[in-house]
């Protein structure tokens, strides 16, 4: 199983740098950092709890990761992963990716996010000469979705998701979810939640707040 990486657009190996963070290619070895993570104790971000399966099932994930993102990254803080990053259905045509971004449960609230996708955005947009990237988020995550407008993102389209993986949630009995159950609905597929598209180009990143 080979990476389906569009030629040319990112380089074959990757490292950036900020202040505190160190964005590199993602290795096999990421995945067995990732059995330390903690899990999630919020429902609607348990999709992200770690799987921690058998080194088979981790050596067929990470191939497989190779054909579903044309670039990822682990992200690093002190040499420690504490998430990652990907860009997929990259296009070389339009110069557009769509980007996936991740952290442990207990490195959350600390500034990584903006750092990260700054430093992949600043690589993104000028050094690979990338002009649009684009991003899905459930509209009740809030603390995502004002990361992702610190660094130049802005809505686009609201819309009803049927593949989300909320999806599978009990919105309706579990009471925890109700301040947000008016985000998630019955639909021809299914259930269906309330998400965001958002685009940063080259010029939002660069006027970014």
């Amino acid at each position: 199983m080979t990476s389906s990486k569009p030629p040319g657009l990112y380089p074959e190996d990757v490292k950036l740098h900020s202040k505190r963070l160190t964005l590199r290619t993602f290795r096999r070895s990421d995945l067995d950092v990732e059995d330390s993570w903690p899990d999630f104790t919020e429902p609607i971000y348990r999709h992200y709890n770690p799987l921690r399966d058998d080194g088979y099932s981790k050596d067929r994930r990470y191939l497989e990761g190779l054909n579903i993102f044309d670039l990822k990254l682990a992200i690093l803080e002190g040499g420690i992963n504490v998430g990652y990053v990907g860009l997929y259905d990259s296009d070389a045509r339009e110069r557009s990716a769509w980007m996936g971004i991740q952290f442990a449960a207990d490195q959350r609230s600390k500034g990584y996010c903006k750092e990260s996708l700054t430093l992949l955005c600043d690589a993104f947009f000028h050094d690979w000469r990338m002009e649009r990237m684009s991003l899905e988020v459930a509209i009740f995550n809030l603390m995502g979705v004002r990361c992702y407008e610190r660094v130049g993102f802005r809505m686009v389209r609201q819309f009803w998701h049927h593949r989300a993986y909320q999806r599978r949630l009990d919105y309706e009995r579990d009471e925890r979810l109700a301040p947000i159950r008016q985000h998630f609905r019955k639909g021809a597929m299914g259930v269906e939640v309330e998400y965001l598209e958002m685009i940063a180009t080259r010029e939002t990143f660069d006027n970014r707040r």
